[in-house]
Protein backbone atom coordinates (compact mmCIF):
# COMPACT_ATOMS: atom_id res chain seq x y z
CA UNK A 1 0.00 0.00 0.00
CA UNK A 2 1.01 3.61 -0.62
CA UNK A 3 0.08 6.04 2.16
CA UNK A 4 0.33 9.83 2.01
CA UNK A 5 -0.61 12.66 4.36
CA UNK A 6 0.51 15.36 6.71
CA UNK A 7 0.22 15.08 10.47
CA UNK A 8 0.68 17.68 13.16
CA UNK A 9 0.33 17.64 16.92
CA UNK A 10 0.87 20.27 19.57
CA UNK A 11 0.06 20.65 23.22
CA UNK A 12 1.40 19.85 26.64
CA UNK A 13 1.72 17.00 29.12
CA UNK A 14 2.54 18.25 32.62
CA UNK A 15 2.61 16.50 35.95
CA UNK A 16 3.65 13.34 37.76
CA UNK A 17 2.97 9.71 36.89
CA UNK A 18 2.79 7.19 39.72
CA UNK A 19 1.13 6.59 43.08
CA UNK A 20 -2.28 7.00 41.47
CA UNK A 21 -1.33 10.32 39.87
CA UNK A 22 -1.60 11.19 36.19
CA UNK A 23 -0.31 14.28 34.33
CA UNK A 24 -2.50 17.00 32.82
CA UNK A 25 -2.90 16.57 29.07
CA UNK A 26 -3.92 19.15 26.48
CA UNK A 27 -3.22 18.02 22.91
CA UNK A 28 -4.50 19.03 19.49
CA UNK A 29 -3.80 16.86 16.46
CA UNK A 30 -4.52 16.90 12.74
CA UNK A 31 -4.26 14.63 9.73
CA UNK A 32 -4.57 16.42 6.38
CA UNK A 33 -4.11 15.55 2.71
CA UNK A 34 -4.36 11.87 3.62
CA UNK A 35 -4.52 9.25 0.88
CA UNK A 36 -4.39 5.47 0.65
CA UNK A 37 -3.83 3.42 -2.49
CA UNK A 38 -2.78 -0.08 -3.23
CA UNK A 39 0.45 -0.34 -5.19
CA UNK A 40 -0.06 -0.35 -8.95
CA UNK A 41 -3.63 0.92 -8.52
CA UNK A 42 -4.62 4.32 -9.88
CA UNK A 43 -7.50 4.99 -7.47
CA UNK A 44 -7.94 4.74 -3.72
CA UNK A 45 -8.95 6.84 -0.72
CA UNK A 46 -8.18 10.32 -2.02
CA UNK A 47 -9.08 12.42 1.02
CA UNK A 48 -8.34 11.71 4.65
CA UNK A 49 -8.76 14.40 7.33
CA UNK A 50 -8.97 14.25 11.12
CA UNK A 51 -8.93 17.18 13.54
CA UNK A 52 -9.19 16.45 17.26
CA UNK A 53 -8.47 17.80 20.75
CA UNK A 54 -7.89 15.87 23.97
CA UNK A 55 -8.03 17.58 27.37
CA UNK A 56 -7.46 15.70 30.65
CA UNK A 57 -6.81 18.03 33.61
CA UNK A 58 -5.10 16.15 36.44
CA UNK A 59 -6.79 18.19 39.16
CA UNK A 60 -10.24 18.13 37.49
CA UNK A 61 -10.77 14.71 35.86
CA UNK A 62 -14.51 15.47 35.54
CA UNK A 63 -13.57 18.15 32.97
CA UNK A 64 -11.86 15.70 30.59
CA UNK A 65 -12.85 16.14 26.96
CA UNK A 66 -12.29 14.42 23.62
CA UNK A 67 -13.51 16.48 20.68
CA UNK A 68 -13.49 15.23 17.09
CA UNK A 69 -13.78 18.52 15.24
CA UNK A 70 -13.63 16.89 11.84
CA UNK A 71 -13.58 13.35 10.45
CA UNK A 72 -13.54 13.17 6.67
CA UNK A 73 -12.62 10.28 4.37
CA UNK A 74 -13.55 10.22 0.67
CA UNK A 75 -12.70 8.12 -2.35
CA UNK A 76 -13.82 5.14 -4.45
CA UNK A 77 -17.39 6.51 -4.58
CA UNK A 78 -17.50 6.40 -0.76
CA UNK A 79 -17.37 8.90 2.06
CA UNK A 80 -17.47 9.13 5.84
CA UNK A 81 -18.12 12.47 7.57
CA UNK A 82 -18.35 12.91 11.31
CA UNK A 83 -17.96 15.07 14.38
CA UNK A 84 -18.22 14.24 18.05
CA UNK A 85 -17.67 15.25 21.64
CA UNK A 86 -17.12 12.99 24.65
CA UNK A 87 -17.11 14.74 28.01
CA UNK A 88 -15.73 12.21 30.43
CA UNK A 89 -16.80 11.96 34.02
CA UNK A 90 -16.00 8.75 35.92
CA UNK A 91 -19.65 8.24 36.85
CA UNK A 92 -21.57 9.45 33.79
CA UNK A 93 -19.87 10.38 30.48
CA UNK A 94 -21.71 12.69 28.05
CA UNK A 95 -21.58 11.77 24.35
CA UNK A 96 -22.57 13.86 21.32
CA UNK A 97 -21.94 12.22 17.93
CA UNK A 98 -22.88 12.89 14.31
CA UNK A 99 -21.91 10.54 11.49
CA UNK A 100 -22.87 10.33 7.82
CA UNK A 101 -21.51 7.73 5.42
CA UNK A 102 -22.05 6.05 2.08
CA UNK A 103 -19.68 3.15 1.41
CA UNK A 104 -19.40 1.40 -1.96
CA UNK A 105 -17.81 -1.95 -1.17
CA UNK A 106 -17.65 -2.86 -4.87
CA UNK A 107 -15.02 -0.21 -5.61
CA UNK A 108 -13.29 -0.58 -2.23
CA UNK A 109 -12.93 -4.34 -2.68
CA UNK A 110 -11.61 -3.99 -6.21
CA UNK A 111 -9.11 -1.22 -5.42
CA UNK A 112 -7.78 -2.16 -1.97
CA UNK A 113 -8.00 -5.94 -1.51
CA UNK A 114 -6.86 -9.15 -3.20
CA UNK A 115 -9.72 -11.31 -4.50
CA UNK A 116 -8.02 -14.51 -3.38
CA UNK A 117 -8.16 -13.34 0.26
CA UNK A 118 -10.99 -10.84 0.71
CA UNK A 119 -14.00 -10.21 -1.52
CA UNK A 120 -16.30 -7.24 -0.93
CA UNK A 121 -19.41 -6.02 -2.71
CA UNK A 122 -22.55 -4.05 -1.97
CA UNK A 123 -23.41 -0.70 -0.49
CA UNK A 124 -23.93 0.58 3.07
CA UNK A 125 -25.21 4.07 3.86
CA UNK A 126 -25.99 5.63 7.23
CA UNK A 127 -26.82 8.85 9.00
CA UNK A 128 -26.92 9.08 12.77
CA UNK A 129 -27.14 11.77 15.46
CA UNK A 130 -26.76 10.72 19.10
CA UNK A 131 -26.74 12.82 22.27
CA UNK A 132 -26.88 11.01 25.59
CA UNK A 133 -25.34 10.27 28.96
CA UNK A 134 -24.05 6.75 29.49
CA UNK A 135 -26.09 6.21 32.66
CA UNK A 136 -29.33 6.98 30.83
CA UNK A 137 -28.49 4.43 28.14
CA UNK A 138 -27.57 1.75 30.68
CA UNK A 139 -30.70 2.35 32.78
CA UNK A 140 -33.07 2.52 29.81
CA UNK A 141 -34.00 6.19 30.30
CA UNK A 142 -34.66 6.55 26.59
CA UNK A 143 -36.72 9.73 27.03
CA UNK A 144 -33.42 11.42 27.95
CA UNK A 145 -31.64 10.25 24.80
CA UNK A 146 -31.67 12.18 21.55
CA UNK A 147 -31.34 9.93 18.53
CA UNK A 148 -32.08 10.48 14.87
CA UNK A 149 -30.90 8.58 11.84
CA UNK A 150 -31.14 5.76 9.35
CA UNK A 151 -29.10 2.80 8.14
CA UNK A 152 -29.41 0.93 4.84
CA UNK A 153 -27.67 -2.09 3.33
CA UNK A 154 -27.93 -3.20 -0.31
CA UNK A 155 -26.56 -6.61 -1.41
CA UNK A 156 -23.68 -6.66 1.05
CA UNK A 157 -21.27 -9.56 0.62
CA UNK A 158 -18.10 -10.08 2.64
CA UNK A 159 -15.83 -13.09 2.17
CA UNK A 160 -12.63 -13.57 4.17
CA UNK A 161 -11.38 -16.70 2.45
CA UNK A 162 -8.39 -17.63 4.70
CA UNK A 163 -10.60 -17.35 7.81
CA UNK A 164 -13.58 -19.04 6.09
CA UNK A 165 -15.86 -16.15 7.07
CA UNK A 166 -18.83 -15.38 4.82
CA UNK A 167 -21.56 -12.76 5.21
CA UNK A 168 -24.37 -11.95 2.77
CA UNK A 169 -27.28 -9.56 3.33
CA UNK A 170 -29.65 -8.93 0.44
CA UNK A 171 -31.29 -5.87 1.94
CA UNK A 172 -31.62 -4.29 5.37
CA UNK A 173 -32.68 -0.92 6.70
CA UNK A 174 -33.26 0.65 10.07
CA UNK A 175 -34.36 4.02 11.40
CA UNK A 176 -34.54 5.71 14.77
CA UNK A 177 -35.98 9.02 15.88
CA UNK A 178 -38.72 10.81 17.77
CA UNK A 179 -42.31 10.51 16.59
CA UNK A 180 -45.59 12.01 17.71
CA UNK A 181 -47.09 10.00 20.54
CA UNK A 182 -50.35 8.27 19.53
CA UNK A 183 -51.00 6.56 22.88
CA UNK A 184 -53.32 7.95 25.57
CA UNK A 185 -51.38 6.04 28.23
CA UNK A 186 -48.01 7.78 27.69
CA UNK A 187 -47.58 11.36 28.89
CA UNK A 188 -44.77 12.42 26.55
CA UNK A 189 -45.83 14.29 23.41
CA UNK A 190 -43.03 12.62 21.45
CA UNK A 191 -41.45 9.20 21.98
CA UNK A 192 -38.24 7.63 20.76
CA UNK A 193 -38.97 4.81 18.33
CA UNK A 194 -36.95 2.52 16.10
CA UNK A 195 -37.70 0.07 13.30
CA UNK A 196 -35.68 -2.44 11.29
CA UNK A 197 -36.17 -4.75 8.31
CA UNK A 198 -33.77 -7.46 7.15
CA UNK A 199 -33.97 -9.72 4.08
Amino acid sequence: YHIEGKTSMEGSIKGIIGNGLLPSIDIEGKLSEGALRKKNKKYGIDTGEIDFRLICPANQPDSSLLEIKQLNFCGLDSYIYGTGVIKYTPSNPFIDLQLKSDIDFNHIGEALFNDDKIKLSGNVSSYIELVFRLNDLQKGNYERIWANGSFEIEHLQIECIPQEFYLFITKANASIGYKQNQSRFILQREILSASAQID
